[in-house]
């Protein structure tokens, strides 16, 4: 079975303020399934949830809310489906998806406007993709460019050396629970 993940990295956000925004505090104990909070070389403080959805939608939302500049990825191997999204100021600034299974094949959703980076990376994997057979190839390297891009601005990527990071679990609050609770709907 292959990864399927989720993570957001906020720049010039400390760690303690991306788990208030999150509702979530450091757990002394460790499971391979829970959702992890650590910083990155830049300033930048990262957050995974090994869970595709439940780890980028809200926690996605709440911390674009903060304004800082932002990267967010979710991928899923087994479908070769891999999305990157850069905000600002709160705003969605650019997204790049590879989804293997829409047509045509050889393609990458972009919407808005990424980093200059992205152009190089994008004619590079297409001639890399094309020299494998196309959509005939054995390999999708068009899955990569979302996450190199990604990595191109915030330093990270899941497949490359993992920083130290801390697990972390859901808060309960006197308003009904932490994140976790509230999206699996128990108060």
């Amino acid at each position: 079975m292959g990864l399927s993940i989720a993570w957001i990295a906020v720049k010039g956000v400390t760690p303690e303020t991306v788990m208030e925004t999150l509702g979530v505090e450091r757990s002394s104990a460790g499971r391979r399934q829970q959702a992890q909070v650590g910083e990155l070389a830049g300033g930048w403080t990262l957050y995974v949830d090994p869970h595709f959805e439940r780890g980028f939608r809200e926690p996605l939302d709440r911390l674009a809310a903060l304004g800082a500049a932002l990267v967010a990825c979710r991928q899923e191997e087994h479908v070769m489906y891999a999305e990157a999204r850069g905000y600002e100021g709160g705003r969605e600034l650019w997204r790049v998806v590879r989804d293997s299974e829409q047509e045509p094949y050889m393609h990458l959703a972009v919407t808005g406007e990424p980093p200059p980076q992205f152009a190089s990376m994008r004619a590079k994997a297409f001639a890399e993709q094309e020299g494998e057979g196309g959509e005939d190839a054995d390999v999708d390297l068009l899955y990569e460019v979302p996450l190199d891009l990604a990595r191109s601005i915030c330093g990270f990527k899941t497949d490359e050396d993992w920083p130290d990071l801390s697990p972390v679990s859901a808060v309960g609050s006197a308003k009904g629970g932490g994140f976790f609770a509230r999206l699996f709907g128990k108060r």
